[in-house]
């Protein structure tokens, strides 16, 4: 079954599902250059426009995530603010906050708490880079030094990330996961539990370009 849903929008959308089977969209829309959200009541679709109009571009990278209350969170590019945007919808308000300058391809995660993840391109190094939101602050962690395209990202059950990516200079497809401290062993007598770092990344062979 295929139902209509808007019209001549534009060129990005991005679709979630809550736990009620609930559909919920963010898109371009190509008139009035915002990301928009809709979702589908009994009344039918409900829009609403979540940041400012960019000027500057027709074609807005948009990516949408649903937490287990059912409330969606929306990643997107700004080209007038050259930012990556962060949106959450809070009592029924879009609340927005920049997550880093940049403004190339980016992947964007929930983990089961509800927290964001999101690896993007840094516009002027095009290194990946890894960037998690916890007790209301942006933590990042550059995941290689590599020029990067083509960014994809995942998160493991524990919620440790793991991040795909092409090398612009080689075409090779790579993966880079986040290190991880092992938990002292019972004959160990550790001062301090070891907790997760954002600054270390390992590399596993992947996919090379023949």
């Amino acid at each position: 079954m295929i139902e209509p849903v808007l019209g001549n929008v534009g060129s990005f959308a991005s679709l979630a599902m809550d736990s009620a089977n609930r559909v919920h969209l963010s898109y371009q829309d190509v008139a009035s250059r915002t990301v928009n959200y809709a979702t589908l009541t009994q009344t039918g679709w409900l829009t609403e426009t979540v940041g400012a109009p960019d000027t500057l571009s027709l074609a807005i990278r948009n990516s949408i995530a649903v937490d287990a209350a059912g409330t969606p969170h929306i990643a997107y590019v700004s080209f007038v603010q050259q930012a990556l945007i962060y949106a959450k919808r809070v009592n029924n308000v879009w609340v927005t906050e920049t997550v880093a300058s940049a403004n190339e391809d980016f992947s964007f995660v929930l983990d089961k708490a509800g927290n964001p993840h999101i690896a993007y391109i840094e516009s002027l190094s095009h290194h990946p880079i890894y960037a998690v939101r916890a007790n209301n602050i942006w933590m990042t962690s550059t995941a290689s030094s590599d020029a990067a395209a083509f960014i994809s990202l995942a998160l493991n059950p524990s919620n440790q990330p793991a991040i795909a990516y092409t090398n612009i200079d080689t075409g090779d497809l790579k993966l880079a996961q986040l290190s991880v401290p092992s938990t002292p062993t019972p004959t160990q007598t550790p001062t301090r539990t070891p907790t997760p770092t954002l600054s270390r990344f390992v590399f596993l062979p992947f996919v090379r370009k023949p």
